[in-house]
């Protein structure tokens, strides 16, 4: 892993609001949620430039839907 590099970035309105929410609902500070959500959109780029498909399925649904990146 190379240096660590701090970065500025605002956040404001609706996605703010996700922001802290999803930080204090997984007990995560922002800047891990951050973090994860880079690394999540990373490999689900990798996985779509790679011709794969990526299926949610609920339990108890029959049939699981494809997610669709663009």
């Amino acid at each position: 892993m190379g240096a660590a590099k701090q970065i500025n970035v605002r956040f404001e309105g609706p996605v703010l609001r996700q922001l802290e929410k999803l930080a204090e609902s997984t007990g995560k500070n922002v800047s891990t949620v951050l973090r994860e959500a880079v690394n999540t959109s990373y490999w689900l780029n990798e996985q779509k430039e790679q011709g794969k498909k990526i299926l949610i399925q609920g339990e108890g649904d029959e049939h699981p839907l494809q997610v669709i990146l663009r």
